[in-house]
């Protein structure tokens, strides 16, 4: 499944956060909910180990922040968009530490000299490494 898949997956799903409940007084092993008395609940009608349940509410609630953080490390593990981002943020930031960027340096990305651009990629290749291997990973899963 992919990214996009399980974001729209999250997206048709009952808002979280869900919870889990063990339910001893029907004959249904747990309830998983969202925790707002004006919604039905789910219950469950076979046996479900509490782990079990427990993660399924876990899920819900966690899968779209899981979702967005692994979307942001593909970003991330692209050398220039991070090359990019990071020239960005040092252009925004700078005046709020004292420091003021030469006129000549202070360019949108677009403008920076291309043998600095080439010196800011190469930087964050190197950055970027273990995060490929993390994303390697990720891909085996989703």
């Amino acid at each position: 499944m992919t990214l996009a898949e399980l974001r729209a997956l999250c997206e048709r799903a009952t808002p979280g956060p869900w919870k889990s409940v063990r339910n001893s007084q029907r004959p249904f092993k747990h309830v998983i909910f969202d925790g707002r008395p004006d919604r039905d609940a789910m219950y469950t009608t076979s046996p479900l180990e509490s782990h079990d349940a427990d993660f399924i509410a876990a899920a819900r609630t966690w899968l779209p922040a899981l979702i967005e953080v692994a979307a942001l490390s593909k970003e991330l593990a692209d050398p220039l968009m991070l090359a990019r981002r990071f020239h960005e943020a040092y252009e925004h930031l700078a005046p709020s530490f004292g420091y003021k960027t030469r006129p000549e340096s202070a360019k949108p990305w677009e403008d920076v000299p291309e043998q600095t651009r080439a010196l800011m990629e190469a930087v964050c290749q190197e950055l970027t490494t273990y995060i490929r291997a993390a994303l390697a990973r990720l891909d085996e899963v989703t």
